[in-house]
């Protein structure tokens, strides 16, 4: 249907084009002034887009000492620097509101009573306030998102069935996790400010939620670290007191010469009616950035800013919030306010932001240690490994740091968990764990059975095809290289009152074997 001029035009057109001072006389009211740092444009350069498309590139320069040479002798020319990009389309978002007829009808009696003017104008300024805020929130999402995780899925209304993934790439060499699992402890973050220093950068932001710093403060270091910087005498045996956020915040930033940001925000979302609260920051990941400009706030222009509907009331805030007012008749007639944008935050340098994620720590496998009584093997994710290729594969890193095949499990998992996950994945491109079969155990009914039953091998073994046997003679398994599976298949237990039987099957690898354990039921 046709967009056609506002049913309360003298009230829009008084409205609409002090919509920027509205929303501003909103925020100063509330208790909890909501603040955004998407508009912080110190954090992010705002930057217009004519082409509606956005591109960020990171420069991976490593500064190098120049030689010494002898006079008259050529310049031995080095290495240029490395530059990634990621780029693509800037995402269009969009939000409405709408009054019913039924609403209308009210508003329209309270205008025709002079004294309610004051309310009919106020309903009005919501529903403009209510589209700009709301776009304001989503950005502010998108911004938070993505600059924790690296990337973020925006919602494109030119495209709604679809989200728009906004890539970053952020570098494997620059993330790390923490050397307990769920756990972050100044330990951690100093092997971050180590990297960094490494590749000769400087951190000007630590970014950090308010519930991962809750438990940082926690920490014995975190008490110590205020304990020293307030002048305090203690020792092992003293309890210290828990430091205030404000107070930890202080001398963490004196400590270590850079600033902490503590995100705790809250965004509500709604669908299909249903309002969600989503926190758009991970208490497990903490990132680093080096520079105090993170990225670029880019934003285009709409078909619409460029061809306004007669009639429709219309103001473009902050230069990329297309806010209209109108009616249509659809099958009853609704009065609409409507925001749309062009627009996304967009990280850029990523090679000078660095993270580290609590979550992406392994951890011992406590049963598989107390079976292995000899020490031999170590179980990883849940994948068994020989201890001895793990300490060669890990020592070839050359990262400074060494391993053997007599460390124990726990001094293992701390090695691996300080490892960079470039450094992790190198790691374990280099070993071959012992086939995963899944299920690892079998049972079968007395009768026969001549279809058999399967067991998945999951292996990452390139070179040797899985191969299968059993001792015992009832049990006949396969393997298929097509389905990556074993098939059991077993004979009846006739013989007369036969009690249970068990029996096995091996899977061998190249050198390394698992067993699969059968079990047929008795002839009673």
């Amino acid at each position: 249907m046709a967009k056609e001029k506002s049913l309360f035009k003298k009230y829009v057109d008084r409205l609409i084009p002090k919509l920027q001072r509205l929303v501003e006389k909103v925020n100063d009211k509330r208790k909890d002034t909501r603040t955004y740092l998407h508009k912080d444009t110190s954090i992010l350069r705002k930057e217009f887009k004519s082409d509606n498309k956005w591109e960020a590139s990171s420069v991976n320069t490593t500064y190098i000492a120049a030689d010494f040479m002898a006079f008259d002798s050529p310049v031995d020319i080095k290495t240029r620097p490395t530059v990634g990009k990621a780029f693509g389309k800037l995402p269009k978002a969009g939000i409405g509101r709408n009054l019913t007829e039924s609403e209308l009808t009210d508003l329209q009696i309270m205008a025709s009573q002079g004294e309610n003017e004051q309310r009919v104008a106020k309903k009005i300024a919501d529903d403009l306030v209510f589209c700009n805020v709301g776009l304001d929130e989503l950005y502010e999402w998108a911004f938070l998102y993505g600059l924790c995780w690296g990337f973020v899925g925006m919602p494109d209304i030119d495209n709604p069935e679809n989200m728009m993934i906004l890539d970053f790439q952020y570098l494997a060499e620059n993330t790390f996790g923490t050397v307990t699992l769920g756990v972050i402890e100044l330990d951690d973050i100093e092997r971050v400010f180590a990297a960094i220093a490494d590749n000769q950068d400087s951190c000007d932001t630590v970014w950090i939620s308010k519930v991962a710093l809750k438990a940082l403060r926690q920490t014995r270091r975190a008490r110590e670290l205020v304990a020293d910087a307030d002048d305090k005498i203690y020792d092992d045996e003293t309890t210290l007191k828990v430091p205030s956020e404000k107070r930890f915040v202080e001398v963490f930033q004196d400590e270590y010469e850079c600033k902490m940001r503590v995100i705790d925000r809250t965004i509500i979302f709604e669908k299909n009616g249903q309002k969600i609260k989503r926190k758009p920051w991970a208490d497990n990941r903490v990132i680093f950035t080096c520079n105090p400009t993170v990225g670029t706030f880019a934003y285009g222009q709409l078909a619409e800013s460029r061809n306004k509907v007669p009639g429709v009331a219309y103001n473009l805030v902050d230069d990329y919030k297309l806010i209209s007012r109108y009616s249509i008749n659809d099958p009853s007639l609704v009065e609409k306010t409507t925001g749309q944008s062009i627009a996304a935050a967009i990280i850029e340098d990523v090679d000078q932001v660095y993270v580290l994620d609590s979550s992406r720590s392994v951890e011992k496998d406590g049963d598989a240690e107390t079976a292995d009584s000899e020490d031999l093997y170590i179980t990883i994710s849940g994948k068994k490994y020989l201890k001895s290729e793990v300490a060669t594969a890990y020592n070839a890193l050359n990262t400074g740091k060494t391993i053997s095949a007599t460390t124990s499990d726990d001094n293992v998992i701390k090695a691996i968990n300080i490892l960079s996950d470039e450094d992790e994945q190198k790691l374990y491109a280099g070993l071959v764990y012992y086939p995963v079969l899944k299920p690892a155990s079998l049972s079968f009914a007395k009768t026969a059975d001549n279809t058999g039953k399967t067991v998945a091998v999951d292996t990452n073994d390139k070179t040797n095809t899985p191969t299968v046997a059993s001792e015992q003679a009832w049990i006949t398994p396969t393997y298929s290289t097509t389905t990556k599976k074993v098939t059991v298949k077993v004979a009846a237990n006739s013989a007369e009152s036969a009690p249970k039987r068990t029996g096995s099957v091996v899977v061998t690898v190249g050198s390394k074997t698992a067993t699969i354990a059968v079990e047929q039921a008795a002839n009673t």
